[in-house]
């Protein structure tokens, strides 16, 4: 999200709280995560979000959900559980 360690210290401590276009990438990511712990330990999951996707045209998962734009990434997630090779 491009914040220092020292926002999110705030952040988590209640003593400030992010815009709603960062709780909504933060709300999304955390929904992603779970989806992918069903599929992957979360060094995978974490690697699988940074590389780049031909279904995504190449894009990488984190970049999508960072620009708002997690729905190609959660529809990638359901071909995963429907079996679909990515």
């Amino acid at each position: 999200m491009n914040v220092s360690p020292a926002t999110v210290t705030r952040w988590a401590g209640g003593k400030a709280s992010p815009d709603i276009h960062t709780q909504t990438v933060i709300a999304a990511l955390a929904y992603i995560i779970r989806r992918l712990a069903d599929f992957y330990e979360p060094s995978e999951a974490r690697l699988w979000l940074n590389a780049k996707h031909p279904l995504l045209g190449n894009a990488r998962p984190i970049d999508l959900i960072r620009s708002g734009e997690p729905e190609p990434v959660l529809e990638a997630i359901e071909r995963l559980d429907a079996g679909v090779y990515l």
